[in-house]
């Protein structure tokens, strides 16, 4: 029998032994979620459940030849088992009774099952068990000592076919942590001098596989270093475990807002623009753009002023076959192209705005193509997502394997794509000049990629750094070739009113038309704008002498015309204009502090609808409910009405409301009214609408309309996210979309506190109530792909206790109220205190966040905190302090803010003496002692650090004089980060 089939039976034997045991011992029960005894078919439909999965493995066990005796006492003690658990089974189904029956309590299900076996028959089976489990510790582990190197099995490409109990039983022989005796770490000694002999054995089986794949490698043109990082993670795998890697790396490439500014595109007019694939001999005001796509090289750029259509134009040669048809002829067949766009959206989140959504963008298009490559494209990444996977699977929930593509990671990636061939490849690109960020940068990064092979199509403004860097690529300047496309869409726009007076008056149609061309300059914005004005004055029954003079009083210029349509709001609906305004300006600029899974606040119609139309007794006394989908239309349509009246069209839905026409979804259903509203998002009426209404003059009158009412920005977005809680449907996956539903509605939370100060009691209070509702309770875990670690993990990472989640998220003025309340338990409840809650949680911010640990908020606690939960948070802080990422440090008032929390613990009497262990020096871990983590934050401070330098040489002192000093035993951080890991 081989080592690995030894120990997968004695895993089982060993879960075997274990879970008969706890059902005949005298005070076995199973708790539901709500610590109350489970009723009694349910409960024995857990225990017949789980002892049925255990002996079918027994069961299913291949019966392999054994060259020992104690590898055949193995396999006559798992024939043993599989009869004791047979009979097991079949007394416990006896037990089943119908729902009406009386006398369905058991104080345990030993009283239970002496209702089918008599007291000796029990004694007899405990006896048994018994017996296995000192055969399972004597004889099965003697063999197993003499052939397994525990190391060297979790290197063994069999390993990924162990279950997870199994490997968990792995680890902790390793860490002499046996669920059995104490004699069993005395086998790691004997253990470990095999270990040499299995890594010569192994080493030479992985040589072979690296020669193997350094072939393949090569084959694609990737660096010897790069080959040398995909060896370790290209073994002998199942193709079902590296799909899944596959679609985890393409998933996490993805986000939200990817293709939000591509859909809020309009549409082109119809008929316009189709001069792009058409060329007259006698125009050389621009370069051929048919013939770029068939034979052409590197960039073509498009530019043209703020509103002349660029982003049109891209959206519609992206979409237009012809495109396809002539790069196909380029490439030589469908199958050699690859085709992906971006386009950049600087009034939109921050992905939308830079390099980094640039890149993660290009890569999942090109990518899903191509995803043989993605090992060769990402080798770390990929051998982190292998790493993971298994455990990935199990605790997504708990979003610790959520990565965070960093823009070096996604570069590299860029450029060793395009170092393999895969045929020919054409990028387009849209709106360069809204790149939040350095032009020159991307310009580079893009002129490096472009190649015979490597075509990309760019539009910008004409700004100085784009016509230095494209002043010799074929190219087109926007507003000097549109002037037919704007005739004709004002010509048909004036004509299809239905109270218009060019059908009596023919020749005068051909007089405005042309008036309106020439003041347009090319600027189709602009004469969206004012062939909108104009049709309003057509419906208010305009004569053509008013019509004359409406368009001549309108500016000719965008900002002025912008002014003028912005002081055009009627003064009844300022107000309300003015709170959508803000809150579109704070989603606008939502910058979350802790978590990522915040990144974006997506202000659709409903959410804004939620956000002024109701109000916060609604939100608070609205029941739980499913809305329908009769109410999700109305509140669209009227959200879609009052951005016209309210914000002049300033601000507008990303498309036309379509609720009622079906769409289907990637699991081959249609998505739901509710799913469609998502996508029907605010926007802003173009880029140059958000400079304008950005303006420090016109922020300051939107701001002034709210003066002196109740109005809060954020408040009124946590309204909104606690109706969208009430309102969700539960999904399927409950476990998996906990998160990210709990973290956005907190991080609100925060921010109003921030804006206002406001605790915002009643809304926390139900908020709490509706997450609770959605928090996964164990009947969730009954998936064969959990376990009960599993939701013993999940409960602690997320205790269903808002107090403690208030505590995470520094809601100090929320928790100053809440602990005074006399049925407020302030002590520990639990694993942990609220300081652990409120220190430990700063562990899991990304270094490029701010974070949002606040020293009012651990002041507060620490009034309300025991010596043991002081100790337990100062050791947080110290830890937090150790291994906070350097730009966090540096990140404005962070270093000030944590001296003063320093000074806190101090005051309440923290341990001077305590030292940690951190992770910062390269060499491995290291202890710390106060003052060493002080030394990491003073040189950002020092006046403010001297002071607690002081403090705690003084009390060190004392403590030493007063014979309490002592050498604290060292807390290691990884254990606290193994229960969340």
């Amino acid at each position: 029998m081989d080592p690995l089939s030894a120990l997968s039976l004695a895993a089982t034997l060993v879960q075997l032994v274990d879970f008969t045991s706890k059902i005949v011992s005298k005070g076995y029960h199973i708790y539901n979620d709500t610590d109350q005894a489970l009723p009694q078919n349910v409960a024995l439909e857990y225990l017949v459940t789980d002892l049925q999965n255990l002996n079918a493995r027994l069961h299913h066990h291949d019966r392999l030849s054994c060259a020992t005796r104690d590898e055949q006492a193995l396999e006559d003690l798992s024939a043993s088992c599989a009869v004791l658990a047979d009979e097991l089974v079949s007394r416990l189904n006896k037990l089943k009774v119908a729902d009406d029956a009386k006398h369905r309590k058991w104080k345990s299900f030993r009283q239970a099952l002496k209702s089918v076996w008599s007291k000796e028959e029990l004694d007899a089976m405990a006896a048994k068990l018994f017996e296995y489990r000192n055969q399972l510790e004597f004889h099965v582990l003697l063999s197993l000592k003499e052939k397994i190197d525990l190391l060297e099995i979790q290197l063994s490409n069999h390993f990924d076919r162990l279950d997870e109990a199994t490997k968990c039983i792995i680890r902790m022989l390793e860490q002499n942590e046996t669920p059995f005796t104490n004699e069993f770490k005395a086998q790691n000694t004997i253990i470990a001098k095999l270990h040499h002999d299995n890594r010569l054995h192994v080493s030479k089986e992985h040589e072979k596989t690296r020669v193997e794949i350094i072939q393949a490698i090569n084959a694609h043109r990737v660096s010897k270093g790069e080959s040398d990082r995909v060896v370790p993670i290209l073994g002998a795998t199942s193709d079902a475990r590296k799909h899944a890697v596959v679609i985890s790396i393409l998933d996490s490439l993805k986000f939200p807002s990817m293709c939000d500014r591509y859909d809020g595109i309009d549409d082109a007019h119809k008929r316009t623009f189709d001069w792009i694939f058409r060329h007259e001999s006698n125009v050389h005001s621009w370069s051929n753009f048919s013939d770029w796509l068939v034979q052409g090289a590197g960039i073509y750029w498009i530019n043209g002023k703020p509103g002349s259509g660029k982003s049109t134009l891209m959206r519609y040669i992206y979409e237009d076959a012809r495109t396809l048809s002539l790069l196909g002829q380029w490439a030589g067949s469908p199958d050699n192209l690859t085709v992906a766009a971006f386009f950049f959206w600087k009034s939109g989140t921050a992905d939308q705005a830079s390099q980094t959504g640039l890149l993660r963008s290009l890569l999942y298009t090109i990518l899903s193509k191509h995803k043989t490559h993605i090992p060769a494209v990402f080798p770390d990444e990929w051998r982190t997502f292998y790493d993971r996977k298994s455990a990935q699977s199990e605790f997504t929930m708990l979003g610790l394997f959520e990565h965070r593509w960093t823009l070096k990671q996604l570069k590299a990636g860029f450029q060793r794509f395009f170092q393999i061939d895969l045929g020919r490849v054409c990028l387009f690109i849209d709106g360069l000049d809204e790149y939040d960020g350095d032009h020159t940068d991307t310009i580079s990064l893009l002129k490096a990629v472009a190649s015979t092979n490597i075509k990309i199509c760019l539009s910008s403004r004409p700004w100085v750094e784009f016509q230095e860097a494209f002043e010799s690529q074929p190219s087109l300047r926007l507003q000097d070739l549109t002037f037919d496309d704007i005739a004709l869409y004002v010509n048909e726009k004036l004509t299809e009113n239905e109270r218009t007076f060019f059908d009596q008056e023919p020749l005068k149609i051909s007089y405005f038309v042309s008036e309106i061309v020439t003041k347009a300059d090319g600027v189709f914005l602009w004469v969206k704008l004012v062939v909108r004005s104009l049709l309003d004055g057509l419906n208010n029954g305009d004569s053509i002498a008013e019509f004359d003079r409406r368009l001549h009083e309108l500016p000719s210029d965008l900002e002025s015309l912008y002014t003028q349509v912005f002081n055009n709001i009627s003064s009844r609906y300022l107000a309300e204009g003015s709170q959508i305004f803000q809150i579109m300006r704070a989603t606008n600029n939502w910058k979350p502090k802790a978590t990522h899974s915040a990144s974006e606040i997506r202000l659709c119609a409903l959410t804004l609808s939620f956000a002024i139309e109701d109000t916060e007794e609604r939100a608070i006394n609205t029941p739980a409910m499913l809305i329908s989908d009769d109410e999700i239309v109305k509140r669209v349509e009227r959200i879609d009405k009052r951005l016209k009246v309210c914000c002049a069209g300033l601000l507008e839905l990303s498309s036309k409301p379509s609720l009622c026409r079906n769409e289907p979804r990637e699991d081959g259903n249609t998505t739901t009214v509710l799913e469609r509203s998502r996508k029907l998002s605010v926007k802003y009426l173009h880029r140059t609408a958000k400079d304008f209404l950005d303006n420090d003059q016109i922020l300051a009158n939107i701001q002034r309309a709210t003066t002196g009412t109740n109005f809060s920005v954020y408040s009124s977005l946590l309204k909104s996210s606690l109706l969208w809680l009430k309102i969700c449907r539960s999904p399927s996956q409950r476990i998996r979309y906990f998160r990210p539903r709990l973290e956005l509605p907190m991080e609100i939370a925060y921010a109003a506190q921030e804006e206002s100060n406001t605790s915002n009691v009643e809304l926390l209070d139900e908020l709490g109530a509706s997450i609770s509702r959605l928090r996964p309770v164990k009947a969730d875990f009954l998936d064969p792909k959990y376990s009960i670690m599993t939701y013993e993990r999940f409960d602690e990472s997320w205790p269903d206790n808002f107090l403690f989640l208030a505590s995470r998220f520094s809601l100090s003025t929320y928790l100053a109220v809440k602990l005074v309340m006399p049925n407020t338990k302030t002590g520990r409840e639990g694993a942990h205190s609220y300081l652990f809650h409120a220190l430990h949680r700063q562990f899991f911010v990304p270094p490029d966040f701010t974070g949002i640990l606040s020293e009012h908020t651990v002041d507060l606690l620490l009034q309300y905190s025991s010596r043991a939960d002081i100790k337990e948070g100062w050791i947080c802080a110290l830890n937090y302090i150790v291994n906070a990422h350097t730009s966090l440090l540096r990140h404005g008032d962070a270093a000030l803010m944590l001296i003063k929390i320093f000074k806190l613990f101090l005051d309440y009497g923290a341990d001077p003496g305590l030292r940690v262990m951190g992770n910062e020096r390269s060499d491995g871990p290291r202890e710390y002692s106060v003052s060493d983590v002080l030394d990491r934050i003073s040189a950002y401070h020092p006046e403010a650090a001297a002071e607690v330098y002081r403090m705690v040489n003084r009390r060190s002192r004392f403590l030493y004089r007063a014979g309490l000093s002592r050498r604290t035993k060292t807390p290691d951080p990884r254990k606290w980060h193994s229960r969340y890991h």
